[in-house]
């Protein structure tokens, strides 16, 4: 106990000698007449994480989390951090929690089912289908612009399709119409994302999937001959994807996008 009184009382001096304690100027971390008083929350540079706080030295932790740096959340809570207005997933990824932990929770109007774990962005999709049996629209019309098969770029095919096919019913134009959970930013995935939808919703028993076919928004490419009147669609018991004509009717799951 004596030897830590005299290692403060030495490290007091020692900044006494480099700082004016006359004049009560303290480095950083430091405080009291002669500089005697030390926080070690700032001496020691101890980041405390997901709103965590350090007291004496430690990071005194907010409940779910734990850890040094209160790094570690509690997989059991994670909808409980979801529904603050703290969390996002992007940020509890980076506290160690496991995407199929995210994925199949609600957030942000749906149920997540995609997160980028570089940009922080992620999908989810609606609670329920949209249409239990409607055609993909425009047969026998090229859509132009309807050829992008990246997660996220449904987004593009969507817009693209709903001003240029002329028909009122199709699915495209119902996820780009739909005003749900407060937003109107709603697409018709692509091939990609309707394969990530279903992995990693129904085929994990998320989501209230009913129908057995699912549209994305993407024409067929291949052979040429073929866009004008196939468009590609999820089968969910297997979660491949197929062709079909764009004169059948298939579900629709409408998606949107959220920022980390």
């Amino acid at each position: 106990m004596k030897s830590k009184f005299f290692l403060v009382v030495l490290n007091a001096l020692f900044v006494c000698l480099i700082y004016s304690c006359k004049d009560n100027i303290c480095p950083s971390g430091f405080s009291g007449n002669d500089c005697e008083i030390e926080d070690v929350c700032l001496t020691q540079s101890l980041e405390c994480l997901n709103e965590g706080l350090c007291i004496d030295g430690f990071c005194n932790c907010p409940d779910g989390f734990s850890g040094v740096n209160c790094e570690s959340a509690d997989l059991n809570k994670v909808q409980e951090f979801l529904n603050s207005d703290i969390h996002t997933p992007y940020n509890l990824y980076m506290s160690g929690i496991p995407l199929d932990s995210l994925y199949g929770k609600e957030y942000a109007g749906g149920l997540i089912y995609y997160l980028d774990t570089i940009s922080g962005n992620g999908f989810v999709a609606s609670f329920s289908d949209q249409s239990e049996g409607i055609v993909w629209g425009c047969q026998g019309t090229d859509m132009n612009g309807a050829e992008l098969t990246g997660i996220g770029e449904g987004i593009r095919n969507t817009g693209q399709i709903s001003n240029d096919c002329d028909e009122d019913e199709c699915a495209a134009k119902i996820c780009y119409e739909l005003d749900l959970n407060n937003y109107t930013d709603w697409f018709l995935p692509s091939i990609e994302g309707m394969e990530e939808m279903i992995k990693n919703l129904h085929l994990k028993g998320f989501g209230n999937f009913n129908g057995t076919k699912y549209w994305s928004s993407n024409e067929l490419s291949s052979p040429a001959s073929s866009t004008a009147f196939l468009a590609w669609y999820v089968e969910v018991t297997s979660g491949n994807r197929g062709g079909d004509f764009k004169s059948n009717s298939f579900y629709v799951r409408s998606a949107r996008q959220f920022e980390p």
